[in-house]
């Protein structure tokens, strides 16, 4: 990678990393394109040349927080792990992360991530979409592992785990007393009961 192709990632990133101090330190509103470009240390030209607006920028990270790293979550446990039950333990530890990462005053930055997620759900149709397919995929591997039985229809096992999981999220965002880690362990156990050997 060239040293500009370097800095111009450098520079989108530092874009995010301010907006997500920002957040943590006032509501999504009252946020100004001049005080993300003066966190991030940019030209307000080199944030239009990497995002729309605010709003883009939100778009961008509150994808990352619910979609990126699920999907990751259901991609990497593949090349990490070739018996099932591991995957789903690893893989439910992943879906986990934001759940924890986000405690105490970090808790309203994803609070607010999620709610701009959720109003306007369907503008993320297509990152839906991508993870029901990494889930769909994830099953399907699975099926060939020693410790799996082979007759399960992967994409009802892919839909009821993505939509549980991004119910258990958003009632959580609704409610922090909500027993959400417990809930994606019963779910975990759920999909193993389904798909696991006796």
């Amino acid at each position: 990678m060239s040293k500009r192709a370097e800095q111009k990632q450098q520079n989108r990133q530092n874009i995010i990393d301010a907006y997500i101090v920002l957040l943590g330190q006032k509501r999504v509103d009252d946020i100004t394109v001049t005080e993300i470009c003066e966190k991030a240390c940019v030209a307000r030209k080199t944030l239009y040349s990497h995002f729309s607006g605010k709003e883009d920028i939100l778009d961008t990270v509150s994808q990352r927080v619910m979609f990126n790293g699920a999907i990751n979550a259901f991609t990497l446990t593949l090349e990490r792990h070739e018996a099932t039950r591991q995957r789903l333990n690893d893989t439910f530890a992943q879906v986990s992360i934001p759940l924890t990462v986000y405690q105490g005053q970090k808790i309203e930055v994803v609070v607010q991530l999620i709610q701009n997620l959720t109003q306007r759900l369907s503008s993320y149709s297509t990152s839906f979409t991508a993870l029901h397919q990494a889930a769909y995929r994830y099953f399907e591997d699975c099926k060939k592992n020693d410790d799996t039985i082979d007759n399960f229809d992967a994409g009802f096992i892919a839909g009821l785990t993505v939509n549980a999981l991004v119910g258990i999220i958003l009632s959580w965002v609704s409610d922090q007393q909500y027993p959400a880690r417990q809930n994606i362990e019963a779910l975990k156990q759920h999909i193993a009961d389904c798909i696991l050997k006796p």
